[in-house]
């Protein structure tokens, strides 16, 4: 449900038209806008492995979520992490 609402939240400007067509295409020829392009593929990839992980080795998900809950109160983080900090376990512990 959460994904739902980041994703209608992130696609708004589009459906209302106070982002032109023209600045979407002028995205795919900003070097800003394709590195942005690349972090997004490589995020959704990190979530993906993250579900896999949180799955298979539950006993994660406590730390996962203490460790999310201390980013948000101590560095004034966001608390979308744990999804994406799971994918990153994933990668240094070498699981998938």
């Amino acid at each position: 449900m959460g994904i739902i609402i980041l994703t209608i939240g992130v696609m708004a400007p589009i459906a209302s038209g106070s982002l032109p067509p023209s600045t979407l295409l002028h995205s795919f020829v900003n070097w800003k806008s394709l590195v942005a392009i690349a972090v997004g593929i490589f995020v959704s990839w990190l979530g993906g492995r993250g579900v896999t992980l949180m799955s298979t080795q539950p006993s994660l998900v406590a730390g996962l979520l203490v460790g999310t809950v201390l980013g948000v109160a101590l560095f004034r983080g966001v608390p979308v992490g744990p999804l994406i900090a799971a994918g990153l376990v994933s990668l240094l512990i070498g699981r998938q």
